[in-house]
């Protein structure tokens, strides 16, 4: 590597040597990453390789006219970059191999299809993809390269699940603006925006200002001649619910729920076991094709694969689940009572669409009902942000992210007005509790 090259990939505040370079490589983002020899060790590991065959947004290429969206492997070695660049920060350089681990590790317990796979994984294993790390991998190729390193996997653990004893670490890997959720959004976000036209936000602008003040982590709105983080923090956000708002428009929510409703009936079926959840997406999609799998499951992924995504017929959307009616706001058609139970309850979408087909008559594999919290806004209360004078900065919050409940329909049934409207009085009477 000539010494031009060199100095552009490293700068010395990088606190990489020559020696410790691995290799370069590109990215959509970042243009360049270079990559330490530790941090290529990891790479090499099977959990850290197979996430190169699972999507960042859990669908497979054809399921929506756009998915061109980060692997997680993408996302992870992007997450390692911004590792890179916190622990620019003297206070924080010394903790750069565990923050790289961490970074490496937090989502290599992502099954197949990522998200849309985690209420079958969390039946089957009683683990989501963060509390499955350290059941799996203890024994893994990516914990005997810790063990080199003089790692503890214990504690790359505890800054996983947001409990490691120095709060700031763990804020940086699990917290209310992490490494993780900086770049993560950004590829998102990407999936809308050409590239050409620049990134939504920079999350290099933002990780460029963290500090920590008093044992605390902030962000120093320093004023710089690179950005100002406030105007900074203000695109993310603006990221962030443009974001949510594409994943919860049918496009994508449609083929995410036909994929969830047809891993509940190969979960019921017995079908399912703990090593598919390890396969890569096409390897899954594969798998579910099989002829050995149930009808209803087949249905629905060769609807979703084929681009035949189901309609969504019915929508309601609370600010607040109260009894009371003057204390909820509700955005589309107003049922007068709706449990927080019923929302939130795990398998409730299952059961709901379960229970629409039981007084319908309709097929199983032809209703979807998603259910939850839409995650658009978030709260920025817990991050500090000190101005150029060192005061302190309100920040965005509180959160409201509103309650929703859908229902999906097979698309030739969603053309007949008399089956959509039993549909819609059936999920309005279960969501009631009638």
């Amino acid at each position: 590597m000539d010494n031009f090259y060199s100095w552009l990939m490293l700068p010395p505040a990088l606190g990489i040597n020559q020696d410790d370079l691995s290799r370069v490589v590109p990215d959509r983002m970042y243009e360049s990453i270079p990559i330490t020899r530790f941090a290529d060790k990891l790479i090499q590991t099977a959990p850290v390789q197979r996430l190169k065959h699972v999507s960042h947004l859990g669908l497979m290429p054809g399921m929506a006219p756009f998915n061109a969206c980060a692997s997680k492997l993408e996302h992870t070695i992007g997450t390692y970059y911004l590792v890179l660049l916190v622990t620019m920060y003297p206070p924080l350089r010394q903790y750069r191999n565990l923050l790289i681990t961490a970074a490496f590790a937090h989502d290599i317990g992502s099954p197949c299809f990522t998200h849309s796979a985690e209420p079958a994984m969390r039946r089957i294993m009683g683990c989501d993809h963060e509390s499955i790390v350290a059941k799996r991998f203890r024994n893994s190729d990516f914990h005997n390269v810790l063990k080199g390193e003089r790692i503890e996997f214990d504690e790359v653990i505890a800054l996983l699940m947001g409990a490691h004893r120095d709060r700031i670490l763990s804020q940086l890997i699990h917290g209310t603006l992490d490494l993780d959720t900086l770049d993560g959004t950004c590829r998102y976000g990407l999936m809308w925006q050409p590239i050409h036209s620049g990134l939504p936000y920079n999350p290099r602008v933002l990780v460029h200002y963290y500090a920590v003040e008093n044992d605390e982590l902030v962000i120093r709105d320093m004023e710089d001649k690179l950005c100002i983080a406030e105007h900074e923090l203000f695109k993310f956000t603006t990221t962030r619910l443009n974001v949510f708002s594409q994943i919860h428009d049918p496009v994508i929510e449609a083929p995410q729920v036909m994929l969830e409703r047809a891993l509940h009936f190969a979960t019921e079926k017995g079908e399912l076991t703990k090593k598919f959840f390890w396969l890569s997406d096409e390897a899954a999609i594969n798998f579910l094709l099989g002829k050995e799998r149930n009808a209803q499951t087949r249905n629905l992924i060769l609807a979703a694969c084929r681009d035949q995504p189901y309609v969504c017929v019915e929508e309601y959307l609370w600010q607040s689940l109260t009894d009371d009616p003057t204390q909820r706001v509700a955005y589309l058609p107003l049922i007068p009572a709706v449990t927080h139970q019923v929302i939130t309850a795990l398998g409730a979408r299952q059961a709901i669409a379960d229970e629409i087909c039981r007084r319908t008559s309709i097929q199983p594999d032809q209703v979807c009902v998603p259910v939850g919290v839409q995650k658009i806004c978030k709260d920025l209360r817990g991050l500090k942000m000190l101005t150029n004078d060192g005061q302190p900065m309100h920040l965005l919050g509180p959160s409201v992210n509103p309650r929703f409940g859908k229902v999906y329909l097979h698309p030739d049934l969603a053309q007949s007005a008399s089956v959509v409207n039993k549909v819609k009085a059936a999920f309005a009477a279960i969501l009631r509790g009638q």
